[in-house]
């Protein structure tokens, strides 16, 4: 087996910053992105791509950074075919909602995320506005009893 060297590994990476993104867990073992809830060193650029504002030193500055291998196991890459580390089918990986499906499940997500609390690579910014988000919409949707979103009626559905 040819040795991949760091600097080939990191080309694949589209910058789409979907690892860098707050995920919840869902029922069926998928990671389902928070929208607008996103490490504190992501930078979105206006063209679309993302760029760790830390990056050189990202695993000193944060720690919750994870290695690429890390990031494979714990579904941190998009579920969706468009990541260049991804090239299993059977990779489950992060998804992200349509916002029709997003806006059915939020309560449930923002609910999940006020009762932990703030988390740490999260910048104050964007926690607040999870908190404005929270307040305009209703949080009695409880979460199932195992504490996960369940996204299943939504794949049924458009089955």
């Amino acid at each position: 087996m040819n040795a991949v060297s760091i600097q080939d590994l990191e080309a694949l990476c589209k910058q789409c910053g979907t690892c860098c993104q707050a995920s919840i867990p869902t029922e069926d073992g998928r990671q389902l992105v928070v929208k607008g809830l996103k490490c504190k060193y992501l930078l979105e650029k206006s063209d679309g791509s993302t760029e760790c504002t830390t990056y050189a030193t990202r695993f000193q500055t944060a720690p919750w950074c994870m290695s690429l291998v890390k990031a494979f196991e714990n579904q941190a890459f998009p579920a969706d075919g468009t990541c260049g580390y991804v090239s299993s089918p059977e990779y489950k990986g992060k998804i992200s909602l349509s916002d029709s499906d997003y806006e059915q499940l939020e309560p449930r997500i923002l609910k999940s995320f006020i009762e932990n609390g703030q988390p740490v690579w999260c910048s104050d910014q964007d926690w607040l506005s999870l908190l404005r988000r929270a307040e305009t919409i209703s949080l009695s949707k409880s979460l199932n009893e195992n504490g996960l979103v369940d996204v299943t009626t939504l794949f049924d559905k458009k089955a």
